[in-house]
């Protein structure tokens, strides 16, 4: 037990790993840090914390389903949790450790990688008594908002796409329908029909050429029937 007291002598302060009291049964993580007088040694100061209060808090954070957190001693030796958390296996390889773990201490970084098949994002933060948190969560479950936003996207981008098409028919119709019956209207007037008329309506310059041709199909009615009155007073 007094091992961590004399370590705190060697490094200055130490904090040791879970362990077991029997005297208070429970388990608890020690702190401890030398203090001097004068350049002197003069002794060691500690606390003791209560570790299963700490890994009930810790196991609580989280909002991923794969995700787990694992909380390594700066000799990477695994703190947090001890085997499984919620079913998720653990960071088992030392070496992955250190090369997540391989970060400033006053930072934080992302590294992805390949855990027997599936992809993994895993992110490290250095705690000020030296131990290293480490979050690791499945590739898919993260980029999962992502996904969705995407699919989203597409979503309202078909839905545009869509509306613009039938916009775009309905204003050719609207456009070229009244065109069509003006044309019509021309040939039936050109094959004798002087009774031809276009009601189109479309309060736009398409109704000025509808009461042009309207207005010529009356006068040339009107002038044909003006023949045939002196053509009878002609005969007679």
């Amino acid at each position: 037990l007094m091992d961590w007291w004399n370590k705190a002598i060697e490094n200055g302060s130490h904090w040791s790993l879970p362990y077991y009291w029997e005297n208070w049964q429970m388990e608890l993580v020690s702190f401890s840090k030398a203090f001097y007088v004068d350049g002197k040694l003069a002794g060691c100061y500690g606390s003791d914390f209560n570790y299963g209060d700490f890994k009930s808090k810790l196991s609580s954070f989280g909002d991923f389903e794969t995700g787990c957190f694992t909380l390594v001693d700066r000799n990477y030796n695994v703190i947090f949790p001890p085997v499984a958390y919620n079913g998720q296996l653990m960071i088992e390889d030392k070496d992955l450790i250190k090369l997540i773990s391989n970060t400033p201490s006053s930072g934080s970084i992302t590294f992805e990688s390949d855990d027997k098949g599936t992809r993994r994002f895993h992110s490290s933060l250095h705690l000020c008594n030296g131990w290293i948190m480490i979050a690791n969560v499945d590739h898919d479950e993260v980029l999962l908002p992502v996904y969705r936003y995407g699919r989203f996207v597409l979503f309202i981008l078909a839905i545009v796409l869509v509306g613009s098409i039938l916009i775009s028919i309905g204003l050719s119709y609207s456009i070229t329908a009244p065109i069509f019956k003006i044309i019509d209207s021309f040939k039936a007037a050109a094959r004798g029909n002087l009774k031809t008329r276009i009601n189109t309506h479309t309060h736009d310059e398409l109704d000025y050429l509808t009461d042009s041709f309207n207005m010529f199909m009356e006068t040339i009615e009107q002038l044909i029937s003006d023949l045939k009155v002196q053509e009878e007073k002609l005969s007679k």
